[in-house]
């Protein structure tokens, strides 16, 4: 037996270097095999650590993550620009020169706050001309108005031909009709006094200054419309953005939306959809939709370009799964979870995608070690050998 145990562990003893005695040599002898019995242990051993070594050699290396479940949205995502809520141009309805400007851009105006002026002295000469008019007018009417009432009552009496009747009603009425022409002509030259003086109609910020004091307003320009100033409203502002048409049913007014700013990268402003357009652009099959923020602060300023996410559904407690791990294949989407040291390959259907996560109808349901880098490489089954995504361990 001895001799066998010491065979088996891969030595040999040679008669003439080893001799076992029965007696007086037990403890030679179990020294002897004990050596042995070690050696071929060990042996053994390094062979299953060698094999151990070269399995893992062959693992894949990956890094996992654990499936969570939250909140994921439905969100249309579009870009806009943003625009004041209100904005007002202010015109000048007389022409002359402009004597006075009162403001400058970026200046905060109350409504009725004068703006400029436009050169009133002509216009004064043209309603203080049309005021002599009338008063001479109404002399003259007051006068025939005298002589009509005591013509009357000789026609009645039949002392007075008819045609000296006729002419004096003829006379009447065109007295009448010259005051009331002039009653407008002094209206009017009151009005241009009137409106060389302009005003802001709106309180808001003077965005944009279209003339400088002493030019001149003709009436060519006021034909061409040449503005004077324009104000925006600040403390409000609207980001105006197009639905294509897949969505347009998805977005009605009413709904959140987040807004981002390249200006202000680390800050997401709330905003609200107001308007939705009754109908499609024939040029680019959109629908204009309005999304109203607050600006108090005046960091928003009209003319940014924004990117906004409507949120048409929230969901709660859903699967949540990253985009980047999942594999498009023939099949649909494919992921991959590690169980018991092995891929695993699951086939998923997904719902809304939230940005960069996807909603999980079915093919996890949360907990699992997902695979999220290194899953291209992978195949059902194949060893893997996992490490926390991020480089955690």
């Amino acid at each position: 037996m001895i001799k066998n145990n010491i065979k088996h562990s891969g030595f040999r003893l040679q008669a003439s270097g080893f001799r076992l005695r029965r007696s007086g040599g037990n403890r030679v002898a179990a020294a002897v095999v004990a050596c042995a019995v070690a050696a071929g242990g060990a042996a053994g051993c390094g062979e299953k650590a060698a094999t151990a070594k070269k399995a893992d050699d062959y693992a894949i290396p990956v890094a996992v993550e654990t499936v969570k479940k939250g909140a994921v949205r439905d969100v249309v995502s579009v870009t806009g620009n943003i625009a004041p809520e209100k904005m007002v141009t202010l015109f000048s309805n007389v022409p002359g020169a402009l004597t006075s400007l009162k403001v400058k851009e970026g200046d905060r105006v109350r409504k009725g706050q004068l703006v400029a002026v436009v050169d009133r002295e002509k216009a004064g000469f043209q309603a203080q001309q049309a005021r002599a008019g009338l008063e001479m007018a109404r002399a003259n009417l007051k006068n025939m108005e005298a002589n009509y009432r005591r013509l009357e009552k000789l026609h009645k009496e039949g002392a007075v031909a008819q045609k000296l009747w006729d002419d004096m009603q003829t006379g009447y009425l065109a007295a009448k009709s010259q005051v009331d022409q002039l009653e407008g002509t002094v209206g009017l030259a009151d009005s241009q006094l009137k409106d060389a003086v302009i005003v802001a109609t709106m309180a808001g910020v003077i965005a944009k200054k279209h003339i400088d004091a002493g030019e001149v307003v003709t009436s060519a320009q006021m034909m061409k419309a040449a503005p004077i100033v324009t104000i925006v409203d600040m403390d409000r502002v609207k980001v105006l953005i197009g639905i294509v048409e897949k969505d347009i049913a998805r977005v009605k007014a009413g709904l959140e939306a987040e807004v981002r700013l390249d200006a202000y990268r680390d800050r997401v402003f709330s905003g609200r959809v107001t308007n939705v357009a009754p109908i499609v652009n024939p040029h680019n099959r959109t629908t204009e939709v309005e999304v109203m923020l607050e600006n108090a602060d005046g960091l928003i300023k009209p003319g940014m370009f924004a990117r906004v996410a409507i949120i048409v559904v929230t969901r709660e407690n859903a699967v949540l799964l990253p985009q980047d791990a999942v594999i498009e294949s023939e099949s649909g989407r494919n992921v991959f979870v590690v169980e018991g040291g092995r891929s695993a390959r699951r086939n998923v259907t997904t719902g809304f995608l939230d940005g960069t996560v996807y909603e999980v109808l079915s093919g996890l349901s949360g907990g699992e070690s997902l695979v999220v880098v290194g899953q291209q490489r992978l195949k059902d089954g194949a060893p893997v050998k996992a490490q926390p995504a991020g480089g955690g361990r």
